[in-house]
């Protein structure tokens, strides 16, 4: 008496859709290798073998099912030894969920680009708890959610493409959009969100390539200063990194600079795991010229994949 190894393969595979299997009932088979009319027999006589009203018959006794023995049997007990000490330690075992990884694109804008970098995470992991997102946590000591975050972005610099990876419980990542811009607070939004199904490379390892916008207003811009920006074979700026003032030059990384109506658009890529800064490339374009970049809106419009000719967007690629 039993179910074929397939048939459980079938509906977990079922269960992973969402799909709901017909009762066999409705006279509906579903091709579980069981034998009613053996299964119901077999039902029958234990439930009359438990009451006591018959013996156990060759259905029970081929089930493994046999009639205990007389107390006046020959058979012997033996004694089981008295344990003594401290009790064995009961082991709980728990359940992995089953989980789907979401690529998720929003916006930080308005007061929220004044947000570090290292908050927006719990930002994240605080809405899902609100909105009853099921994010999946690592197992240790002091769990974390599972999110992957794409390149940092500076201090006071808003954007609307940002990118993030995480991982939640499978069915029950509906209407996910609407759900967290209920709780993400103001300035930050869910765009756009897609289900990963296949297994690909981390955010902040394959994007190569940032666009930005910066909104001038109404102060004029020369083009020439740009022009004489990118004629130049180094630019050569002052960073700070671990308490270290070192000297990076920036030039190679800015691959168009140029002014679009009342903004200039900038193209950072990153060669070799490193890249330029948008606050170090507008600092060195207007501070010779006595003008702070502080005082204009610098936004992110866009993160790419570049590869050779081909220009990609993280959604393409998943």
């Amino acid at each position: 008496v039993g179910v074929l190894r397939s048939y459980l393969n079938r509906e977990r595979m079922r269960a992973y859709q969402g799909a709901v299997s017909p009762d066999c009932k409705d006279h509906v088979c579903l091709g579980c290798g069981l034998q009613r009319k053996v299964f119901e027999e077999y039902v029958h006589c234990y439930v009359r073998f438990k009451r006591g009203e018959v013996a156990a018959s060759g259905v029970l006794a081929r089930a493994g099912v046999h009639q205990a023995q007389p107390a006046h049997s020959s058979v012997t007990t033996v004694e089981q030894p008295v344990r003594f000490g401290r009790r064995a330690k009961r082991r709980t075992t728990t359940v992995a969920p089953i989980k789907k990884r979401i690529r998720l694109r929003y916006s930080k804008t308005g007061p929220a680009r004044f947000i570090p970098h290292l908050d927006i995470i719990r930002i994240f992991d605080r809405a899902a708890r609100r909105a009853e997102i099921p994010i999946v946590y690592t197992q240790g000591f002091r769990p974390h959610p599972k999110i992957s975050f794409g390149p940092p972005l500076a201090l006071g610099v808003a954007s609307i493409a940002e990118y993030l990876d995480m991982e939640v419980e499978i069915g029950r990542e509906a209407d996910l959009q609407t759900r967290f811009n209920q709780y993400l607070p103001e300035g930050m939004k869910i765009l756009q969100y897609k289900a990963i199904y296949t297994k690909v490379p981390a955010l902040a390892a394959i994007i190569n390539r940032s666009t930005y916008e910066v909104f001038l207003g109404n102060t004029n811009i020369p083009e020439e200063w740009l022009t004489e920006w990118l004629q130049q074979s180094s630019v050569v700026v002052q960073r700070e990194v671990k308490e270290e003032i070192r000297e990076v030059d920036i030039r190679p990384f800015v691959s168009r600079l140029e002014r679009s109506g009342n903004k200039i658009v900038v193209e950072v890529d990153v060669k070799e795991g490193r890249t330029a800064r948008i606050t170090e490339i507008m600092e060195s374009l207007l501070a010779p010229h006595g003008i702070d970049y502080r005082r204009f809106l610098i936004q992110r419009t866009g993160q790419y994949i570049v590869d050779g000719n081909s220009i990609y967007t993280p959604f393409d690629v998943i």
